[in-house]
Order: C-alpha cells, then sequence, then structure tokens
C-alpha cells in the first residue's frame, strides 16, 4: 500500500474504528522503517577570547568566576 493510500485512510475512513487501525499500521511501517529519530540537539559551541578568564564549557553556558583580564 503507498503512502498516499494510507494517509488517506488515515484521515478518511468512516468509523474511528477503522481510522486506529489505519494508525496502527502506519505505526508499524515507521517502526520497519525508522532506525532513529533525530529529537534535537543538545551540544553548544562554545567559545572565549583569550582575555576572558574563568570560562568553562558546559553543557548550559555558566557564567559565574568569569572575568576579564586586561
Amino acid at each position: 500500500m503507498n503512502r498516499e493510500r494510507r494517509l488517506d485512510d488515515l484521515l478518511n475512513k468512516p468509523t474511528i474504528e477503522e481510522r486506529k487501525a489505519a494508525f496502527a499500521k502506519a505505526q508499524e511501517r515507521i517502526y520497519e522503517q525508522v532506525h532513529a529519530i533525530k529529537f534535537g540537539d543538545l551540544t553548544k559551541v562554545q567559545a572565549a577570547r583569550s582575555n576572558v578568564k574563568g570560562f568553562k564549557p558546559h553543557r548550559i553556558p555558566r557564567m559565574w568566576g568569569v572575568w576579564f583580564e586586561e
């Protein structure tokens, strides 16, 4: 069954039971085909100039104990 037909079944079947069955088939297909789903990026690129002292990269930037040196 092609993708358009599955979507049409999911949206337009006359009863909720038939739509639930169509969703279950679509979900089964997704589980068969998808190896991983990216939910977002948790990394950040962090850098500091040479006159910034005390800065340490962390998953959430922290600014305590950081100062400028002239």
